[in-house]
């Protein structure tokens, strides 16, 4: 017995006919017809009846074929985890993502790549609306980033979105900063100080609503994060960001930079989620992937 014999038997029962199962599984009707045979004969009975109008299973026939499906379905759910097995052995994770998430990408494919040394994974920075336009065009695989109701309404039939990290943010100031008395800022405590300011929307929305549409005393917007850490070293100006970006961050583990937590009341939690194309499976090493990065997420105390 071979599971190409009980390939052949669940078709042409589904089918009806030995003509059409033998067009699906691309041999001729008298292979099949011959290997039914050999089959009938190993376990010494008739599965099938024939006639002109086409074959149906005998009595004894449906008992077999019951087992068949059974043994077919198993067979193809092996091959499937064979295949995703050898998948990891050589394959690409493509990844958009914002910069927030770097550091926490950057340690989880290190750790990962121990495990797995044969997968490539490219992790590509882009801005929140970009990181969407890149999963929607199927230029990366998944995208990862804070995104606004807006940008999800705008692509609702095209992603889905799933939160995976809250994180809060904080006002950065140099160690010789005069706020470093505060244990907590307001808006109000902050409203007549310099800024430097990350360039993206998403942040861009949350200062006009955190200063209610106040004029600031910007030195310069950026999207480059270490610039603005540099700026608030020097004491040259203040900044906000997000606790993901100042975990492990040398300037703060040195004193450099100071943390001060923003006041309850206006410090809303900010969502990062994991993007990808609606009914497009997640390959089962991208999934891996991701709850790598969420058992670092776990264990760091993100």
């Amino acid at each position: 017995m071979y599971i190409e014999q009980l390939v052949y038997i669940t078709e042409v029962y589904k089918l009806g006919k030995i003509t059409d199962a033998a067009e699906k599984c691309y041999v001729s009707p008298s292979g099949i017809s011959q290997s039914i045979n050999s089959l009938e004969k190993e376990l010494g009975i008739n599965i099938f009846e024939r006639s002109r109008t086409g074959v149906k299973p005998t009595i004894e026939g449906k008992r077999i074929l019951k087992v068949a499906f059974e043994m077919v379905s198993g067979y193809n759910k092996l091959h499937e985890i064979t295949s995703q097995e050898n998948n990891k052995l050589n394959t690409r994770i493509k990844i958009s993502a914002s910069p927030s998430l770097f550091f926490l990408l950057l340690q989880s494919a290190q750790g990962f790549k121990n495990q797995y040394p044969n997968v490539s994974i490219d992790i590509i920075e882009n801005s929140a609306p970009e990181v969407v336009e890149s999963v929607k065009r199927g230029n990366s695989d998944i995208g990862m980033t804070a995104i606004n109701h807006q940008i999800l309404k705008k692509n609702s039939e095209n992603i889905q979105y799933k939160t995976f990290l809250k994180v809060k943010r904080s006002v950065c100031v140099s160690k010789e900063s005069s706020l470093n008395v505060y244990s907590s800022l307001g808006a109000e405590d902050i409203i007549n100080e310099t800024f430097a300011l990350y360039n993206g929307m998403n942040f861009k929305l949350f200062i006009e609503k955190f200063f209610e549409g106040k004029n600031l005393d910007i030195l310069f917007q950026t999207n480059q994060i270490e610039i603005i850490k540099k700026a608030v070293v020097n004491n040259l100006a203040i900044t906000i960001l997000n606790k993901l970006i100042l975990n492990n961050d040398p300037y703060v583990i040195e004193g450099d930079i100071v943390q001060i937590p923003l006041e309850e009341a206006h410090n809303d939690d900010i969502d990062f989620g994991v993007i990808q194309l609606k009914g497009n499976d997640m390959s089962g090493i991208a999934r891996e992937f991701l709850n790598y990065v969420e058992d670092r997420i776990a264990q760091n105390n993100y």
